[in-house]
């Protein structure tokens, strides 16, 4: 396991839902909302299409809103790096981006 969510209020209801190499999920209550998080670390050694079934897979669980966090290894312009990575352009146009 590669990434990982760690709660620290005692009084947030939180439960893991989503467990894989990649990805974490949880879910917890915000006001009337169920909020899905998610935490993810996609390797540079592997291709980010694991990462993204992953993540695909999470979405599933039922919730109102998702937020999602980590490190994708995309490097692209348009987020202030200096080169474009094929990673990058995969995440800019999966379903999910």
């Amino acid at each position: 396991m590669k990434a990982g969510i760690i709660v620290f209020d005692p009084f947030l209801q939180a439960m893991k839902v989503f467990s894989a190499s990649n990805v974490v999920g949880m879910t917890f209550n915000w006001g009337r909302k169920n909020i899905l998080l998610l935490s993810i670390y996609s390797p540079p050694s592997e291709d980010i299409s694991i990462t993204l079934q992953q993540i695909e897979d999470c979405l599933t669980i039922p919730h109102d809103g998702v937020i999602l966090a980590g490190d994708f290894n995309a490097k692209s312009p348009i987020w202030g790096a200096p080169k474009k990575m094929r990673e990058a352009k995969t995440l800019r146009t999966s379903p999910e981006g």
